[in-house]
């Protein structure tokens, strides 16, 4: 099984394996110009500035950051693409994988040689969904590096698309794409059929987390400060702000999604009197365990989509 399964998908394997040689021959040079442009220009400013919630306004490290982001902003639209890489997988690896089988109907000459159908298919979905893992893994390691002084200059470690593109998240989302896939290709036993579920199941689940649940895997933590005072958020810290807005000493919003800053002896007449700056965000320490969180969340969902698709060759005709 294991040599078949091999001859089948051999051609699938190479495509995959050259495509992430590419990716590394991209990120490889241009990730080290990158790391060595930060350590030179932003990462003594940063270890300096600490990562405390709130950073003195002298001696802001924002210039010497924008300045880096800007100059590599380019590198970003890259990003965006990548995002398709777990459902691309799904689509070639885990649609067809049952699919063409039934469509074509070679899974009965398979029967007939003395392997039993869950033998079968739990042969094939764990060697595709092995290889899926690595392919994944290595993809995130390598992006996850070549993202982190761009995000650190940023401070959108959290957000779209740098927290989906690196650590076991983005590994998370390949194994449940191509799950989805297999699944989806027992269901409806044709391939483009299977695609279709695949694409707008796997792009419904995404969306969803993304924009619904991640913000609220734990609850906000929030802080305020003068509009007075010395001190500002710390932009840099790796936090995520969920929203902020200028407030009145009663509570009172004056400006939603906003902050203010005035000097503390001479206030501008702009300048809200008694006005603090609020910010609801997720500190940064959190961010390994928003990961696990939403690498549960997938993993759980691809187990479940693998015990589906078992289910239903167990009972195939």
């Amino acid at each position: 099984m294991i040599w078949l399964t091999w001859r089948q998908h051999r051609r699938e394997a190479l495509f995959t394996l050259l495509a992430l040689a590419a990716l590394a021959a991209f990120t490889i040079p241009t990730g080290v110009a990158m790391h060595r442009a930060f350590d030179r220009d932003v990462a003594g400013c940063l270890r300096a500035l600490g990562a405390g919630v709130l950073v003195p306004l002298r001696g802001s490290c924002q210039q010497p950051a924008s300045a880096f982001a800007d100059q590599y902003a380019g590198y970003r639209v890259v990003a965006p693409l990548l995002l398709f890489a777990p459902a691309v997988i799904g689509l070639f690896w885990g649609a067809p994988l049952l699919a063409r089988e039934l469509e074509q109907q070679t899974h009965r000459l398979v029967w007939t040689q003395g392997v039993g159908r869950l033998r079968w298919a739990a042969t094939k979905f764990g060697l595709v969904l092995g290889f899926a893992a690595l392919v994944a893994a290595a993809c995130a390691a390598l992006l996850s590096w070549w993202l982190r002084p761009l995000a650190t200059a940023l401070g959108d470690r959290f957000e779209f698309p740098v927290f989906d593109l690196g650590g076991p998240a983005a590994v998370a989302y390949t194994l449940f794409a191509v799950a989805l896939g297999i699944a989806a290709g027992a269901d409806r036993r044709k391939v483009l059929p299977a695609m279709g579920v695949l694409l707008a199941v796997f792009l419904a689940a995404r969306i969803g987390v993304t924009v619904f649940a991640r913000p609220g895997y734990l609850p906000a933590e929030e802080a305020t400060v003068a509009a007075t005072s010395p001190e500002h958020f710390n932009r840099l810290g790796g936090g995520w702000v969920l929203d902020q807005a200028v407030r009145a000493p009663d509570g009172r919003v004056i400006h939603p999604n906003a902050e203010q800053r005035c000097d503390p002896d001479h206030p501008a007449e702009e300048c809200d009197r008694g006005a603090v700056n609020w910010v609801r965000y997720q500190p940064a320490q959190r961010y390994w365990t928003f990961q696990a969180i939403e690498s549960g969340v997938f993993l759980l969902g691809a187990a479940g989509l693998v015990l589906v698709a078992l289910r239903r060759t167990g009972r195939l005709a």
